[in-house]
């Protein structure tokens, strides 16, 4: 077995209570178990320490930001600050991070060793409960600190993302590269189905998107007045297409959108989430169709409920809040009276920068 379909087909026609006997590997020594099976497993409680990274791709593991009341903050930790080790193992990258971070349960500590002004320390950290929230900071990647106030979007370009072989279309809004040193995240907002005004969205989004490092990647939908579901693939498709002409930062990829948008983005997170790390609902709950949420500790995703009051009295925000609470995925509940998308471009882009963190 080399993949986790694999291991889900083999188990498929067995039932609760029937036993398996399974072999692993471990340090070269090959073990077997019997295991009995079990008819429900409690979801997984993602764990963090409240840090985002500087740049995913550095060699170099520099702490851009701490969030508030976490682990991290208590144990004072500082941006700047570099990750050298965790529980005494070196860390060659943010990945080998959040793997040993994610065999952590919350409530338990780990050792980090950290380098500050060129001198090393270790701190005890407390792991607590992944948090989803929106910081109210978020640095800028970028060594002059570009305030979204201040940013140039002037040498922004947008570019055409075709899919080979189909008549599916998006656009992408890249920001100036010249303002940021490290690659850039991506936010793919999905439109309500038909044409969609390029010159509005790129209004509406380029400012904040620079500022955040963002790339703003919008599909359209080929029948005007719906989206059909294989179009799902189509968008990944899309997303993967961008990889190839932009290098991206691959853990700081969202998708959102309102109405059916919210629905495609939906099934879009569910069915990719080895790409996707950041779900945008904006005055939408999940559909019923989608497939059930889990969390997991190597595809970690986190939500963004954006609602207005209006909102807020449907059952398809109770219903959507329960059901995340349920599956344990970090959520975060953000309130607006206003229904603008406009108005709440800061926070979506504020947040997708920061849905990388750990």
């Amino acid at each position: 077995i080399t993949r986790p379909a694999q291991f889900k087909h083999a188990l498929g026609p067995l039932y609760e209570n029937d036993s398996v006997r399974i072999t692993v590997e471990r340090n070269g020594e090959l073990l077997r178990f019997d295991v009995e099976l079990v008819g429900d497993i409690e979801a997984y409680q993602p764990v963090g320490i409240g840090i985002i990274p500087q740049n995913q791709q550095a060699s170099s593991l520099i702490i851009e930001h701490v969030l508030k009341d976490s682990g991290a903050e208590r144990a004072n930790i500082s941006p700047g600050d570099q990750l050298l080790s965790i529980n005494e193992k070196a860390v060659a990258n943010w990945d080998a991070a959040r793997s040993i971070l994610a065999g952590h349960a919350s409530g338990e500590s780990i050792r980090m060793r950290l380098s500050r002004n060129s001198r090393s320390f270790e701190v005890n950290v407390l792991v607590g409960n992944r948090s989803a929230h929106v910081p109210l900071e978020v640095p800028v990647e970028n060594a002059a600190k570009t305030k979204p106030e201040n940013a140039k979007p002037k040498n922004a370009k947008v570019i055409e993302v075709a899919t080979a072989g189909s008549s599916f279309q998006c656009f992408a809004l890249i920001p100036d590269p010249t303002q940021h040193n490290a690659a850039p995240g991506v936010v793919v907002w999905v439109p309500e189905p038909g044409e969609v005004d390029r010159v509005i969205f790129v209004k509406q989004w380029q400012k904040a998107c620079t500022a955040r490092n963002l790339i703003l990647l919008v599909p359209q939908s080929l029948k005007a007045d719906r989206w059909q579901l294989e179009e799902s693939q189509q968008i990944v498709g899309a997303i993967e297409m961008l990889a190839q002409r932009v290098q991206l930062n691959s853990v700081r990829i969202t998708i959102g959108g309102s109405g059916t948008g919210a629905a495609m983005a939906s099934l879009v997170a569910s069915q990719r989430r080895d790409l996707i790390h950041g779900l945008v609902l904006f005055n939408a709950g999940i559909p019923n169709r989608v497939a059930k949420l889990e969390t997991a500790p190597s595809q970690p995703l986190m939500v963004l409920l954006a609602a207005t009051p209006t909102f807020e009295d449907k059952d398809a925000y109770a219903q959507t809040v329960a059901r995340l609470h349920l599956a344990k995925l970090p959520l975060a509940i953000e309130k607006q009276e206003t229904a603008e998308i406009e108005d709440w471009i800061e926070i979506i882009t504020r947040w997708s920068a920061s849905v990388d963190r750990l």
